[in-house]
């Protein structure tokens, strides 16, 4: 769908959730922060158990535009809902120094989840070119090539 069908879906049905989500990832990919920021924020409004995905994409918005500390506050909230928060709040972290915490959580995502070690995963994911860049910085760490190393070799040993 383009950009007129969600605005279309919004104003035929204010309370529609599925549009907000859409058309705020739809801004998103056109680098329009602030316009899908408003859409997320709107989803939380509209549908509160779709809060998690929201706080979630305004972290990686967050991030993307430069606000890490804020970025840091929105994964916080949602750290707890799944992997892919976990290891964005690892990588962050890794950027202000705080490593020992990003080591942690990033060992406990890619535990959860272990596609995660895949950047083109993470891409597919929404990340955006600066969470990407940095998620490279933090994996060529001698200290994640190895958690990459073993989170392999455990994945090929389950494949035997």
């Amino acid at each position: 769908m383009a950009l007129a069908d969600y605005n279309t879906a919004i104003k035929l049905n204010p309370e529609y959730a599925s549009a907000y989500n859409n058309r705020g990832l739809l801004y998103y990919r056109q680098k329009k922060w602030d316009l899908a920021i408003r859409d997320f924020n709107q989803l939380q409004t509209i549908n509160p158990e779709s809060a998690g995905v929201a706080i979630y994409a305004i972290g990686i918005i967050k991030y993307e535009m430069g606000a890490t500390d804020s970025a840091i506050q929105q994964w916080q909230q949602v750290v707890n809902q799944g992997p892919q928060p976990q290891l964005a709040l690892a990588v962050a972290f890794y950027t202000q120094g705080e490593t020992e915490k990003a080591f942690q959580l990033a060992d406990a995502a890619l535990r959860s989840n272990k596609d995660l070690a895949d950047v083109a995963y993470l891409k597919d994911k929404f990340w955006g070119d600066r969470l990407i860049a940095d998620t490279q910085k933090f994996y060529s760490t001698p200290r994640m090539q190895a958690l990459l190393s073993q989170m392999q070799a455990l994945s090929g040993a389950g494949n035997k």
